[in-house]
């Protein structure tokens, strides 16, 4: 029986924002062996992840920011993720290297998501653009541009967007508080 433990993120303690802890998430997620399938998984699942969060950004912002291009954009449901970045980015929802930063990401995504048959050569050259990323973690600049470190910064860029829509509407994103982590032993269970 195989058992794979979830990390479990607390978003804040009251008002007071927490690191992420990219070394244990990385130690987690790096015992779990990768083939090209799997690297594609979560490539996909991680981006459509945070397609989901830009387009709550943007419902959020409307109630909040009042700002005719965010309503305009609701209209468009089909508008690409690219787009949907530099709205966000031009209504001040998202900074600069975020911006950059998720650019990157969906860029690969796209590589990923486009192309029938990408062989390993062709994902570690599609990986490396990650090399540009402005992360500003000592830790995940060093590690290799690969799955892992895009499903880390994709974490990273999911709770940053989900705090910023919690602020704007905190209705508008399901949290979970655990009072006491230790209780929980196993999340998800593979046999």
């Amino acid at each position: 029986m195989f058992v794979r433990k979830s990390l479990v993120i607390k978003m804040s303690d009251g008002d007071v924002e927490r690191e992420m802890d990219f070394k244990g998430m990385y130690e987690q997620i790096s015992k779990e062996k990768r083939e090209y399938k799997d690297q594609l998984s979560a490539v996909l699942l991680s981006s459509t992840t945070l397609e989901l969060l830009a387009n709550t950004l943007i419902m959020a912002g409307v109630k909040k920011v009042k700002s005719p291009l965010l309503e305009e954009q609701l209209k468009h449901a089909y508008t690409p993720v690219n787009a949907k970045l530099r709205l966000l980015r031009f209504a001040d929802l998202i900074d600069e290297n975020t911006y950059k930063n998720l650019s990157i990401l969906f860029r690969i995504r796209n590589s990923f998501s486009h192309e029938l048959f990408i062989t390993a050569k062709q994902s570690t050259a599609e990986f490396d653009a990650l090399k540009n990323a402005l992360i500003g973690n000592a830790f995940v600049e060093g590690l290799p541009n690969d799955s892992k470190k895009f499903q880390l910064l994709a974490s990273k860029y999911s709770m940053d967007m989900m705090r910023t829509c919690k602020k704007l509407d905190p209705s508008s994103v399901t949290t979970m508080e655990i009072e006491n982590p230790e209780d929980i032993k196993e999340l998800h269970e593979y046999e």
